[in-house]
């Protein structure tokens, strides 16, 4: 769980880091949202493998969140980087379907 931590902040913090400029792209709304939201829910996702079912919880929840707006706070002391509250947004609806994926996957399996 430490190395995704790292790995969240070490792609977080790096100094005018944008996905799309790598790929040849103009900048994107629903592309940005997407990364976003999507790299937070496999994000949780992958907290939910390695923890034991009894820590998905709120506090879980909330933990991961906080910790993505800690990261995006960071963003306004680095060069090349902005504070967005769609960031935070997307990470808020990444993390939410994960924990629906993760209830529903619960529910079907009968772990509930």
């Amino acid at each position: 769980m430490i190395l995704a931590i790292l790995l969240t902040g070490v792609l977080s913090l790096l100094p005018d880091f944008h996905l799309e400029k790598f790929l040849g792209m103009e900048y994107s709304l629903w592309f940005d949202v997407l990364q976003h939201g999507g790299y937070y829910c496999l994000l949780t996702l992958f907290v939910f493998y390695l923890l034991l079912a009894e820590k998905r919880d709120v506090s879980l929840f909330l933990s991961i969140f906080f910790t993505s707006v800690l990261f995006e706070i960071v963003h306004l002391l680095i060069p090349g980087r902005s504070f967005s509250y769609t960031d935070i947004g997307s990470n808020l609806a990444g993390i939410s379907a994960a924990f629906f994926i993760r209830h529903l996957y619960d529910s079907l399996k009968g772990n509930q």
